[in-house]
């Protein structure tokens, strides 16, 4: 791809202690030889399920998990939101490497949170003896001048800058001008991301570390048919929320081509329609003449995704942007040959188990589909190459990579 590869992050007290929850508290007493890393989960809005926010469940399930060899040095504080999911989590009850702390703030409501991020969040920071501060939903709080980790999930505005608000596109502008600062290191989720974040943010190569997002088990367990036949009726699954980056409109003209020029009747299901998003998606498909061809979905929950991939034919997901695309991911765990938009993130971590087409083409989509429709066998070695190259991707290693970065950045 001609993109120069960054250094990924490189692949060790006791038993827990009570946890006790307060809106805000000073950590007790630690080992001089400990190393205490703060993880702010405070905007992690219990409702919602992207892809930065199932990062972060599973990151901090994973640590929870580890043994104390494996963490060696380090503690953890893990700030939250008073309705955070982790109140209860089992594994931080009598926890000695997790200090919980609760503030006062509404992960759902946003603006607030954000205020709260920029304005109380660096004072109540400052209270604890924090060797390193993890970020990790792409935006840190400004006026903290410790040593801080950050998880850039994409770069959005710089590929399509006219699909962000402008709100947001200057909000970010303004908060990620600290990432330059030498304190602050990256973690980007893709090499072709991690180049447009030293590129455009002028952030040094030595100061971005790659590290792969993973999945669940579960979409391993998906049952896949044991014989593969011609199609004449597939059923493709798309799942996300439908932004104009997500270019699900290709879709829409692609199964409408699939019937009127190919004799072919596929069922489109796009999953994660939400209210504000259906004028727009129910106008192309007037325009098309798929109505009886597309099935708009409300999103649904995280655990409810293996049956519908369960039961579709093909995986399709043409987006003109992302970072990383952790539903293809799941995908392919599952067993669904899946075809992609031809972009580099895509190309770098999905290579031959996903076929490609062109983004902006719905006839080349539509050509696409037809040929694996009556290629039973490249579907099922798409199956193969995709279940393989996504066993190269697990959560416990994203987990054990942030800890050896986190170790990395402490210990130096």
């Amino acid at each position: 791809m001609g993109l120069e590869a960054f250094p990924p992050a490189s692949s060790g007290l006791d038993r827990p202690r009570t946890r006790r929850v307060t809106r805000y508290r000073i950590i007790p007493t630690i080992m001089p030889s400990s190393l205490t890393i703060g993880i702010n989960a405070v905007y992690l809005n219990p409702t919602r399920q992207g892809g930065a926010e199932t990062y972060v469940r599973q990151l901090l399930n994973e640590l929870l998990k580890m043994a104390p060899s494996e963490l060696g040095p380090l503690r953890f504080v893990l700030f939250v939101a008073r309705d955070s999911e982790f109140l209860e989590h089992t594994q931080l009850t009598n926890n000695s490497r997790f200090e919980l702390v609760v503030n006062a703030v509404d992960a759902r409501r946003k603006y607030r949170r954000i205020w709260w991020e920029q304005q109380r969040f660096p004072r109540l920071l400052r209270k604890y003896s924090l060797d390193l501060m993890h970020f990790p939903y792409g935006t840190m709080s400004k006026s903290y001048r410790g040593r801080s980790l950050v998880t850039v999930h994409d770069t959005l505005r710089f590929c399509v800058p006219e699909q962000m608000p402008f709100s947001q596109r200057f909000y970010r502008g303004w908060n990620e001008r600290a990432l330059r600062r030498n304190h602050v290191h990256v973690v980007s989720v893709s090499q072709a991301d991690a180049a447009l974040v030293h590129q455009h943010q002028q952030v040094p190569r030595e100061r971005i570390s790659v590290i792969y997002h993973g999945v669940l088990p579960d979409f391993f367990e998906v049952p896949r048919p044991a014989e593969f036949e011609p199609l004449n009726k597939p059923r493709l699954l798309w799942i996300g929320r439908p932004y104009p980056r997500k270019n699900v409109e290709v879709l829409i003209r692609a199964v409408h081509q699939l019937q009127a020029g190919f004799d072919i009747r596929p069922h489109l299901k796009l999953v994660g329609v939400e209210q504000i998003d259906l004028r727009r998606l129910q106008q192309v498909i007037r325009q098309t003449a798929a109505s009886d061809l597309v099935e708009l979905i409300p999103p649904v929950s995280h655990a409810e995704l293996p049956r519908l991939l369960r039961d579709a034919d093909f995986f399709v997901y043409p987006s003109l942007y992302e970072s990383f695309g952790l539903p293809v991911l799941e995908a392919l765990a599952a067993g669904v040959p899946t075809i992609c938009a031809d972009i580099p993130p895509f190309q770098e971590l999905y290579r031959e188990g996903v076929a490609f087409s062109p983004a902006n083409s719905p006839n080349a989509w539509a050509k696409e589909i037809k040929t694996l429709c009556e290629e039973p066998e490249r579907r099922r070695d798409l199956v193969e190459q995709g279940r393989k190259i996504a066993r190269e991707f697990n959560w416990s290693r994203c987990a054990e990579e942030h800890v050896a970065l986190y170790r990395r950045l402490t210990e130096s």
